[in-house]
């Protein structure tokens, strides 16, 4: 399963990274602008997973899930937040 995690607080992210891989999830990824997220989802060719932050840069987690240029990962299960 691939998840990526986007958000702009690396720390934030790499925490739940963490917490995912310590507890049986691989196939990580973060990110922590649209950019690289875009970036990423191009280069692993898919995601099942998307946990993204709304208020990201430049494009927020709305405009991201809807990215043409993120066209792989439009079939993924997402889970938004804001902190």
């Amino acid at each position: 399963m691939n998840i990526l995690i986007v958000d702009d607080e690396p720390g934030l992210a790499a925490g739940l990274a963490g917490w995912l891989e310590e507890n049986g999830w691989g196939a990580l990824g973060v990110a922590t602008t649209s950019d690289e997220a875009v970036e990423w989802i191009n280069r692993n060719g898919r995601v099942d997973v998307l946990v993204c932050d709304v208020a990201i840069e430049p494009a927020d987690g709305f405009t991201l899930r809807e990215s043409h240029s993120a066209a792989s990962a439009k079939n993924a299960d997402y889970l938004h937040f804001r902190l």
